[in-house]
């Protein structure tokens, strides 16, 4: 507890100057996001706030652009409480500043994926009637013709654009709002995208900001790489908890493993904010370039026990493994300690959550047996209510407490009377040293009611034969794939996750 509280205290939050600073900055933004931009920049204006394709850009340069950003979005595309803002931009500077200048207006913020298609943007854009449409360029081919949204691009040339309202100067009036919802959307992998709005309170927040000051030492970390896209949870987070700690994020529109270790050894970060498929093909880019980390932050999708114990041998103790959902919130970690106990593990809730597993019927399940997780916090959306929140993940509780992801509940098949959970036989997968990626699905089969169909990206040409002889000693014989199909690459989700939905349409 002692060791918590310094490494709380050392951040500068606690500190009197940390807490007057940011007192005052919540009495002159009112309760928003800009009021933490304002926060950060009072302290740190010279610091490097954000590295992305564009360059550099200090906290106070940043900070004076949004607030003429917040007086465009008033005056000119005449943001306020009550109206609809959707984003969909790629990671970098302009999508910061769009994404607290909107908070400032008191708008409801609906934090949307570019990778969507015409199709799910056009039904967005019908179900919500959006006021204003900020995007990257590419995305405007995508919207539909007809639709009455005033469209808002984050760089243009010749027209306005977030970028070119960042640099206006002049006298500014602003009206800052209380913040309205911020809502991002679940993955869609399996169905429709669904919303999960929260307000942007700041209390209900203090649980998981001090989990992970005192846990992840993140407080003490200046240089971050956010490779997440920041349309998702996860990513937020790290973007929030970032302009917190007056760290500099280092960025990218578009994710290349081999720049990211580039970028993270030129600007000697010591935390990164991945997905683990991103973190795999850094490792197998240019495991050295990583060699300044000093925390690596892993969530948004499940990390497999084979990848965990990789990083642990290239990287160190320095493997963070952080669960939440869109509907739940960030809700439990696992430290590099944890990690190394037992490697693919979510850790144990974090103060402030309660978790058990339960089967299909809500009894809940002993130590060591499998069923849906489910979480209750004080930041989850319906956190008023009290309820539990179902994640739609399968897991186990083992004695120690550690909670173990085995995959989706859409995921698991029944395969002759038999309970069949992809996972695992993902994770064994993995631990072939010729298998860089994988994924499994369920298929029906005429015998057993359902099969497994397992895609797999070799690292080295190595026979099918061969890999389901080996698979045989590892898996029962229930979940033995009826085929093993090689692939060039796997479809991932814009949030990194293995693309199920698309597998299966290819099976």
């Amino acid at each position: 507890m002692t060791a918590s509280l310094s490494k709380i205290y050392r951040s500068g939050l606690l500190s009197p100057v940390g807490i007057s600073r940011l007192v005052g900055s919540f009495m002159r933004s009112g309760v928003n996001l800009m009021a933490l931009m304002r926060y950060t920049a009072t302290r740190y204006p010279a610091r490097v706030a954000v590295t992305d394709d564009n360059g550099s850009i200090t906290y106070g340069e940043l900070y004076n652009g949004t607030q003429q950003l917040v007086h465009a979005l008033q005056a000119d595309y005449v943001l306020a409480p009550g109206r609809r803002v959707a984003i969909a931009c790629r990671n970098h500077r302009a999508l910061v500043s769009a994404v607290f200048a909107a908070s400032a207006t008191g708008a409801d913020i609906y934090m949307l994926s570019p990778d969507m298609n015409s199709a799910q943007l056009s039904k967005l854009c019908t179900k919500y009637n959006f006021h204003l449409f900020i995007h990257d360029e590419d995305i405007a081919a995508k919207l539909p013709a007809d639709d009455a949204t005033t469209l808002l691009p984050a760089y243009a040339a010749n027209v306005d654009s977030v970028s070119s309202l960042c640099q206006r100067r002049g006298s500014i009036k602003r009206r800052y709002a209380q913040a309205g919802n911020l809502v991002v959307l679940t993955g869609g992998t399996t169905g429709e995208h669904k919303t999960a709005p929260r307000r942007q309170g700041v209390a209900r927040y203090v649980s998981p900001l001090m989990a992970l000051i005192s846990q992840a030492n993140i407080g003490s970390r200046r240089t971050v790489f956010i490779g997440t896209p920041l349309c998702h949870g996860f990513g937020l987070a790290g973007l929030f908890v970032a302009v917190l700690m007056g760290s500099e994020m280092c960025m990218m529109e578009r994710f290349d493993a081999r720049l990211a270790c580039v970028l993270i050894g030129t600007r000697k970060a010591d935390a990164a904010v991945l997905v683990p498929i991103m973190l795999q093909r850094m490792l197998a880019a240019d495991a050295s370039g990583l060699s300044t980390l000093k925390t690596v932050i892993s969530g948004g999708a499940q990390l497999s026990e084979t990848l965990a114990r990789e990083t642990l041998s290239l990287l160190g103790p320095v493997l963070y493994n952080l669960y939440g959902t869109s509907e739940a919130g960030f809700s439990l970690m696992a430290t590099p300690a944890d990690v190394l106990l037992y490697p693919g593990t979510i850790g144990r809730p974090i103060a402030g959550v309660e978790a058990h597993i339960a089967d299909e019927n809500g009894n809940t399940m002993p130590p060591g047996e499998t069923g849906q997780l489910y979480l209750r916090n004080g930041w989850a959306i319906n956190h008023a209510a009290g309820k539990w929140v179902p994640t739609g993940d399968l897991a186990l509780c083992n004695k120690e407490g550690y909670y173990i992801l085995q995959g989706r509940t859409d995921d698991m098949i029944v395969s002759g009377g038999v309970n069949v959970y992809p996972a695992v036989v993902e994770d064994a997968l993995l631990q072939h040293p010729a298998v860089r990626e994988c994924a499994v699905v369920g298929v029906e089969d005429s015998e057993f009611g359902q099969r497994l169909v397992a895609f797999v990206v070799l690292k080295r040409a190595f026979g099918v034969t061969e890999l389901v002889q080996w698979l045989k000693q590892r898996v029962a014989r229930y979940e033995l794939p009826r085929e093993i199909r090689l692939v060039t690459e796997l479809p991932y989700t814009a949030v990194g996750k293995p693309d199920k939905r698309a597998l299966h349409a290819m099976s």
